[in-house]
């Protein structure tokens, strides 16, 4: 497999409103999700996710060519990693692992997961992470 020349940076102001639509659409599907209406999710959920936003850390992927095309990004701090996507059509790439990498870094002790989708729990002890419930 050919490898795709990414860009792991810090993610900009540009960047937000990208990230948080993102991360909110994606979490709205959730089975833990289903009980609130639209108008309550987003009500709440908006105001969480944009105060993680605020302090954690996010980091983009992005090709090197074009960096503000967002491949994936990331939102984490020192023991937890709130969220992490790819964009569908570059999933089953890698790059999913790049981004962890560069996330969970030199850490020995597991990152807590708050927000985890039911696809990607089988990458918990796989990956060094632990879901917080």
């Amino acid at each position: 497999m050919t490898q795709l020349p990414v860009l792991i940076r810090p993610a900009q102001d540009t960047d937000r409103s990208y990230i948080l639509k993102s991360w909110l659409l994606s979490w709205r599907k959730e089975e833990v999700n289903k009980h609130y209406t639209n108008a309550e999710y987003f009500a709440k959920t908006h105001l969480v996710f944009s105060t993680l936003l605020d302090h954690a850390k996010v980091v983009v992927l992005c090709t090197e060519q074009l960096n503000d095309q967002i491949l994936g990004f990331a939102v984490y701090d020192e023991d937890r990693l709130y969220w992490l996507q790819i964009k569908q059509i570059f999933q089953h790439l890698g790059l999913g692992k790049r981004l962890l990498a560069e996330v969970v870094g030199w850490r020995t002790e597991p990152l807590k997961c708050p927000y985890v989708r039911a696809q990607s729990r089988k990458y918990l002890i796989k990956y060094n992470l632990k879901e917080e419930v």
